[in-house]
C-alpha cells in the first residue's frame, strides 16, 4: 500500500483530514442487537450493525440530528444507498475497476485517514469519561455564561439641551409630560417633541445590561417605570428625558440539565485536547521526528531540503511549501509543520502497531472502500457519454433560459460617514455617535437634494475608498451585502437612497444608472451551456443507473424494527459521535 501510494498525497490528506468527536454518555451505552435484520434484496440481508457502520464512518450524526425532527424518511435512504453501492461496487470489481491506478491511489489516501482516526478514537476518544461530578464542576465555574443578565429596552422624549437651550429644553419636557399625563398617547408626543431624527424617534432603545447607560437616574427611571407607562422628567448632560413603555427582561440561569448537552459537548472537547496533547508527546519520544522549524522561516532554502522526517517518511522544503498553500491563511507556518508532524506520527504509530491489519479496522474500512468503488464506477459509466451536438446544446439554451439570464446591474456611487465609535464607548455613548453620523449624512443628501452634485458631495464629506472617485462604485449585481442589495435595487436610475445604516455609520447611494435582467444571446454562452448540458446528461445518467439497479433488485424493508432502530440511532447522535462509540 505505502509504496503505491504517493506520500505527498498522503500528507495533504493527512493535513486536512478530520477526526470525528466522541461524547461519553454518564450511563453505559446500550447497543441493540446488532444482527437485526432490517432490510433484505435478492438473497442479501442489510443488518442494524451495517447500518450503524455506515452512519459512524460517514460522519451522519449531524444529519440525524436534523432529519429526527423532521418527517422524513432518512434511515429508509441509507438502506437504499447501502444497497446500492454493494451492487455497484461488485459490479465495479468484476469490471477490474478497483485495479484502476487513480481509485487505487485515492483509497490508499481513504485508507490513511481511516487509520489515523480509528487510532486517534482507540488511544483518545474511548479512553476519555465524563462523571458528575466534571459535569457540576465545569457548570458550577462557568455558571456566568449560562446566566443572562437583565436586560432593557425603552423608548423616550428626548430633548436635545444644545439645541434648545437649558430653560426652554425643560418648559418642552414638562409640556411633553402633562401631554402624557392627560391621557394623550406617546406617539404624537414623541413626534411633536422628541429629537431623534425621523422615524427612529419611534424606535426602543436597546437592549442593554445593567450599567451599560452612563447616567444613573436615566438607568433608574427605566427600571423602575412600569412597562406601557412613562417616567417623569429626568435631567442628564444630554438634555431631558422622559421614558416611554421600557421592557425589562429579568435576569434568568439554565440549570445543569437545561445546559447538559453543550457542556457534555465542551467537557469531552477539553478532555481529548488534553489527552490527544500527551499521546504527541508521547509519540514524539517513540519516534524521535526530525522537525527542521528554521529552514520554513527562510526563503532560499533548497527545494530538496528535508524540513520533517518521520520514521522514513520525508517532507522537502518543496513539499512543505505546496501543503502550506493548502493550509488555512489563519494557520502559521510553524503551526501547519507541527500538524503535520502529529499527523505523520500517528500513522507511523499507527502502522507499527498494524492498525491496517484489525478486523474492525478491516469492518469499517470495507463501507468506505464501497462507496468510493460505487462512486468511481458511476462516474466512469456517467462520463462515458459522446459530447452534445451544436443542435444539442443550442434546444438546451432555448429549453431552459432561465440558467443563462443575466441578472440586473447597476452603477451606484456612495457617500460614507463613518460614526466615531471607540472600543472603550458605553453603548449609549456609542448610539449618540451613530446619531451625529446619521445627521452628517442626512446634511449631505439634503445638500444634493438642493442641487449640489453627488461626485462634489462626495468629495467633500465621504469617508470611503471611493471619495477620490466622486463616490463611483465599481458595476454591481445582487449579492454585494444584504443591507446594500435591499436599498440599491430598488432605486431608480438617477435616485438617492435614505441613509442606510452600516456596523459603524451610514452610506448614502445613488444609482447613475441601471441595466435591467436580461438574457443574452447563444454565442454569447455557448460554452456555457455546452458545460451545463454535460453537467446535466452526466446527474440524469447517474440517477437513472441508482435508480436502474434498486428496480432490479427490490429492497424489502422491515418497517417495525427499522422504527425501533431509528429511535436508537436518533437518541444515540444526541449524546455521543457513532465513530468513537462502535
Amino acid at each position: 500500500m505505502n509504496k503505491r501510494m504517493p506520500f505527498f498525497t498522503l500528507l495533504l490528506v493527512i493535513l486536512s483530514a478530520s477526526v470525528l468527536l466522541g461524547c461519553n454518555r454518564e450511563k453505559p451505552l446500550v447497543i441493540p442487537d446488532l444482527q437485526d435484520a432490517l432490510a433484505t434484496y435478492d438473497e442479501n440481508t442489510i443488518t442494524a450493525d451495517d447500518l450503524v457502520m455506515m452512519c459512524s464512518t460517514r460522519s451522519h450524526r449531524m444529519e440525524i440530528l436534523a432529519k429526527s425532527v423532521s418527517e422524513t424518511n432518512w434511515a429508509e435512504t441509507r438502506l437504499t444507498e447501502l444497497q446500492q453501492e454493494r451492487i455497484l461496487s461488485e459490479r465495479a470489481r468484476e469490471q477490474g475497476l478497483d485495479q484502476d491506478p487513480e481509485f487505487v491511489s485515492a483509497r490508499d489516501n481513504a485508507l490513511a485517514d481511516t487509520v489515523i482516526r480509528l487510532y486517534l478514537r482507540d488511544k483518545v476518544d474511548r479512553k476519555i469519561t465524563l462523571t458528575e461530578k466534571d459535569f457540576v464542576k465545569y457548570y458550577e465555574f462557568n455558571k456566568q455564561k449560562y446566566t443572562s443578565p437583565l436586560r432593557f429596552r425603552f423608548n423616550q422624549v428626548w430633548i436635545d439641551v444644545k439645541k434648545w437651550g437649558q430653560e426652554e429644553g425643560r418648559k418642552r419636557a414638562q409640556s411633553a409630560l402633562a401631554r402624557l399625563q392627560a391621557g394623550e398617547g406617546s406617539v404624537p408626543v414623541l413626534s411633536e417633541f422628541s429629537d431623534r431624527e425621523g422615524e427612529d424617534r419611534f424606535k426602543p432603545l436597546g437592549d442593554y445590561k445593567k450599567g451599560e447607560i452612563p447616567y444613573t437616574e436615566l438607568e433608574e427611571a427605566v427600571l423602575s417605570t412600569p412597562k406601557g407607562s412613562f417616567s417623569d422628567v429626568v435631567e442628564t448632560p444630554l438634555g431631558f428625558h422622559i421614558v416611554v413603555d421600557p421592557e425589562i427582561t429579568p435576569e434568568s440561569i439554565m440549570s445543569l440539565e437545561e445546559a447538559r448537552p453543550e457542556v457534555r459537548e465542551l467537557l469531552f472537547e477539553e478532555k481529548q485536547k488534553e489527552k490527544q496533547e500527551a499521546l504527541y508527546e508521547s509519540l514524539a519520544k517513540r519516534i524521535n521526528p526530525v522537525i527542521r522549524v528554521d529552514l520554513i522561516e527562510k526563503t532560499d532554502v533548497n527545494p530538496a531540503e528535508v524540513v520533517l522526517k518521520v520514521g522514513e517518511k520525508k517532507v522537502t522544503s518543496k513539499d512543505f511549501k505546496y501543503l502550506l498553500s493548502k493550509s488555512p491563511k489563519k494557520m502559521t507556518p510553524r503551526e501547519v509543520l507541527q500538524g503535520i508532524a502529529e499527523r505523520m506520527m500517528l500513522y507511523e504509530a499507527a502502522i507499527q502497531e498494524k492498525y491496517a491489519e484489525t478486523k474492525s479496522f478491516k469492518k469499517a474500512f470495507s463501507f468506505i472502500e464501497a462507496k468510493m468503488l460505487s462512486d468511481f464506477y458511476l462516474n466512469k459509466v456517467a462520463s462515458d457519454q459522446p459530447d452534445p451536438t451544436d443542435e444539442d446544446v443550442e434546444k438546451f439554451y432555448s429549453d431552459f433560459p432561465h440558467l443563462f439570464y443575466r441578472e440586473k446591474e447597476i452603477e451606484p456611487s456612495e457617500i460614507v460617514i463613518k460614526a466615531a465609535i471607540r472600543p472603550d464607548m458605553t453603548r449609549y455613548e456609542k448610539l449618540q455617535a451613530m446619531q451625529d453620523a446619521e445627521q452628517r449624512i442626512r446634511d449631505a443628501r439634503r445638500q444634493i437634494l438642493d442641487g449640489l452634485p453627488f461626485s462634489i458631495a462626495a468629495l467633500m464629506s465621504s469617508e470611503s475608498e471611493t471619495r477620490s472617485q466622486g463616490g463611483k462604485m465599481t458595476r454591481r449585481t445582487w449579492g454585494t451585502g444584504p443591507k446594500f442589495d435591499n436599498v440599491a435595487f430598488f432605486l431608480d436610475e438617477g435616485q438617492i437612497s435614505e441613509p442606510v445604516e452600516m456596523d459603524d455609520g451610514y452610506q448614502l447611494i445613488w444609482v447613475r444608472a441601471s441595466h435591467d435582467r436580461f438574457l443574452p444571446s447563444f454565442d454569447e454562452v455557448r460554452e456555457d451551456a455546452l458545460a451545463r448540458l454535460k453537467r446535466a446528461r452526466y446527474k440524469e445518467k447517474r440517477a437513472t443507473l441508482l435508480e436502474e439497479t434498486s428496480q432490479a433488485s427490490p429492497l424489502k424493508v422491515d418497517a417495525e424494527l427499522l422504527g425501533k432502530w431509528k429511535a436508537w440511532l436518533e437518541q444515540t447522535a444526541k449524546d455521543v459521535y457513532l465513530w468513537s462509540k462502535i
